[in-house]
């Protein structure tokens, strides 16, 4: 029998966890014993746990897990929360963010979807609120657009993309995935690792039925990175007006530039682990070979870039990649995707 495990790491989400929470507690057409909640407490200094507490002992019509990830970082909670659902059973792992709400039908159909096909890692449709929206049309179409480009072209290189903030995988593929290195300095987004790698392993993706709707807290987090060149760390902090007064200073041409050459970086990066992957995963080597292969040929790099790199190897490697071909591969995108 499938059992769901839905992992929401959570910092300081006085604001959004209590609608979060409630509407997994309120799931249709299934029974108590066909999922859990497992939250994970990052280190929250606000009313997070006691929100979280005070549903948990009120609420009989689903079991919900509180465990603490002392480690700051997205990466290390949701890493916590999928152990935790492990050891409690979980055959499917369903992981979400704090401050994106459930539809009522969620669980019941990712049972659905998991049970025609095995293996099978759900991808989720996510979308800002309405208001937020209307203003990445007005404001950010030219980006926008830059951004599925970029998008398709890691696609066509490296496989299916996942998105932290919805997504189930079976708990069996992610056992095996997982080398121990979630948190090795090579990896910047682990939700990008954990996609490509479910992708080598052989997983079918399928497109959920269902959507969520976040907040536009990311959508401002972005904003900042697009006007300063990173996220800070202190967006949830600064005046929602203060972050949208920036759409204003936003040039394109700064945007694509930085953009692109963030997408560069990331890309060498997941050739190293491609590499990796091929040399010593048996399970990886025919999709990861491909990946590989198909990067080398794309941006016209000698096939002396292939080469057996150890795990301890690969970070000192991609930074030698990164010295020869950073440029070259940044100067091609910005080529591809030319004029928006």
């Amino acid at each position: 029998m499938k059992k769901i495990g839905v992992i929401i790491p959570s910092f300081n989400e006085e604001l959004y966890i209590g609608k979060t929470l409630q509407s997994y507690c309120e799931q249709k057409h299934v029974e108590p014993e066909d999922y859990f909640v497992v939250v994970v407490d990052n280190g929250s200094t606000d009313a997070t746990l006691q929100i979280v507490t005070k549903i948990q002992k009120k609420t009989a019509s689903c079991t919900i897990l509180i465990t603490k990830e002392n480690r700051l970082g997205v990466r290390y909670a949701r890493k916590k929360g999928f152990d935790t659902a492990i050891q409690y059973g979980a055959t499917e792992l369903l992981n979400t963010d704090a401050d994106t709400p459930a539809p009522s039908t969620m669980i019941e159909q990712v049972k659905k979807t998991a049970a025609v096909r095995e293996p099978v890692v759900i991808r989720g449709k996510i979308f800002f609120p309405e208001e937020t929206l209307l203003l990445m049309i007005v404001h950010m179409k030219k980006i926008m657009v830059l951004f599925k480009q970029l998008r398709l072209i890691e696609e066509k290189l490296f496989g299916p993309t996942l998105s932290g903030g919805y997504f189930v995988m079976p708990s069996m593929l992610y056992k095996h995935i997982y080398m121990g290195d979630i948190v090795h300095p090579l990896i910047q987004a682990e939700d990008h690792l954990l996609g490509r790698r479910l992708w080598y392993q052989g997983a079918t993706f399928v497109d959920s039925s269902n959507f969520v709707v976040t907040s536009d807290r990311r959508f401002l987090a972005d904003i900042m990175g697009w006007t300063e060149g990173d996220r800070s760390k202190n967006y949830r902090t600064i005046q929602k007006k203060e972050i949208l007064q920036n759409i204003g200073k936003l040039s394109y041409e700064d945007v694509k530039e930085r953009r692109i050459r963030h997408t560069a970086d990331r890309f060498l990066r997941q050739l190293v682990d491609a590499l990796f992957l091929y040399n010593h995963d048996t399970h990886a080597n025919f999709l990861a070979r491909s990946s590989y292969m198909n990067f080398c040929s794309f941006f016209h790099l000698p096939e002396s870039v292939v080469k057996n790199v150890s795990f301890d190897e690969r970070f000192g490697y991609y930074h030698d990649l990164k010295k020869k071909y950073l440029k070259p591969v940044t100067a091609q995108l910005i080529k591809l995707t030319g004029s928006v």
